[in-house]
């Protein structure tokens, strides 16, 4: 039987050890000008390079392949870690080389968004993975149980080639109160991205049929790894 952190929800089990599992992001969505792609991850690459990042945090740069809805943004820059090394890492992001970083990125590139959120039940992926790309499906919850219960019931029931987990946006978002984010170690996984088996197909609708009365959603976007920073 997969193996599923539960990390929060009123529905689930919940103690100490799950909540120093439990992972925090920020998304600073960013739209590129045409052909400066190369200049902000060097920009990105020079100032994370030059920082100590806390353990327990990362960065990592995404390129926006495609998203269901109409979204300006071309990369998106993602702070990912426990509460504790985020807060450090915003201590860092400050000074002298942060503001010059940022005068620099920013006369190729405008601040779409800025989204935080956590996540609630977290399926890993193999140990020190690589990243090839993400997807993240949004939705409007209306009964976090039900979703929750459903999701984990979904996951109980399929095999996954990478890291899946169920989260809640905690701020910036309109309209969206949670999502479901999964990624892949390469194209060909990202590809298969559904159900594999006749089995599968019918845990799928059973998911489905639960939370289409409780849920509304609300798109998805697709991310491919450009550089992490830990």
């Amino acid at each position: 039987m997969k193996k599923l952190l539960i990390i929060s929800l009123s529905i689930l089990s919940f103690n100490l050890s799950q909540a120093q599992q439990q992972v925090h992001w920020e998304e600073v969505a960013i739209a590129v000008e045409n052909g400066s792609a190369g200049i902000v991850y060097q920009l990105v690459d020079d100032f994370y390079s030059s920082i100590d990042i806390p353990d327990g945090a990362s960065v990592t740069l995404e390129g926006v392949v495609n998203a269901s809805q109409w979204n300006e943004a071309t990369h998106i820059l993602n702070f990912i870690g426990n509460a504790e090394a985020l807060a450090e890492l915003r201590e860092l992001r400050s000074g002298e080389s942060y503001s010059a970083y940022n005068r620099n990125i920013t006369q190729v590139a405008e601040i779409v968004s800025i989204t935080q959120g956590k996540t609630l039940i977290r399926i890993p992926g193999e140990q020190g993975q690589d990243v090839y790309s993400s997807q993240e499906w949004s939705f409007y919850v209306e009964d976090q149980r039900e979703f929750g219960e459903a999701f984990a019931e979904l996951m109980d029931s399929i095999e996954t080639d990478g890291y899946v987990s169920l989260g809640q946006y905690t701020a910036g978002e309109s309209g969206k109160t949670h999502y479901i984010y999964a990624n892949y170690p390469d194209y060909v996984s990202q590809l298969n991205t559904g159900p594999k088996n006749a089995s599968e197909q019918a845990a799928f609708e059973k998911f489905f049929k639960r939370v289409n009365p409780i849920s509304t959603y609300r798109g998805s976007v697709t991310t491919q790894n450009g550089g992490n920073w830990n």
